[in-house]
């Protein structure tokens, strides 16, 4: 077994989180035009998706975020970092990518749980965002894959999830070496 223990797997625990606290309605999106522009058909034509602005969320996942979430300061980039992290899982192809994923899709879900009663509002969104990240064939057998490869390695949680400043950062550039996150091994 590796060295890092937890109480669940990966990516399972950030998609069940999300799924549990949000329930999306796509049909409640509302286009924003500083955000790009694209069909739903072309961001689901690659595994991984087109994200034009590089800000490491898909751009048809963020068109649903931004609809659902946008108005509110800590759960458009809370929610965005759940999306991040299950991405990063769906194109890990080594078990250390797949662990770095799952540590920071960890920290993303308990950003979103110590949101608590502010991240519950948005149940209904939240319920559909495991669905929608996850919206192809494709995409749900290379997330197994990622799942399957952390199936003997254990996780530690932060325990009582607290807020941080750190919250409001994207998930894939954080480092937090130190403050019991090891970080991407590279």
């Amino acid at each position: 077994m590796n060295n890092i223990r937890t109480r669940t797997t990966g990516h399972a625990i950030i998609v069940g989180l999300a799924c549990a606290l949000l329930a999306l309605d796509a049909s409640s999106a509302q286009a924003d035009a500083s955000l790009p522009s694209v069909p739903v058909a072309a961001g689901r034509a690659a595994l991984v998706g087109f994200d034009a602005n590089g800000n490491g969320v898909r751009d048809d996942m963020e068109q649903f975020i931004a609809g659902s979430f946008g108005k509110d300061k800590k759960m458009f980039p809370v929610v965005s970092n759940v999306v991040i992290a299950i991405q990063l899982g769906v194109a890990a192809t080594t078990h250390e990518e797949s662990r770095d994923a799952a540590m920071r899709g960890m920290f993303a879900a308990e950003c979103l749980i110590a949101l608590g009663d502010q991240a519950a509002r948005y149940r209904t969104a939240l319920d559909r965002l495991g669905d929608l990240v996850l919206d192809t064939p494709e995409r749900k057998q290379a997330h197994e894959e990622h799942k399957a490869r952390l199936m003997d390695t254990l996780m530690v949680g932060a325990g009582e999830p607290a807020w941080s400043d750190d919250c409001l950062q994207r998930v894939d550039r954080l480092d937090r070496a130190g403050k019991g996150w090891l970080g991407p091994q590279g």
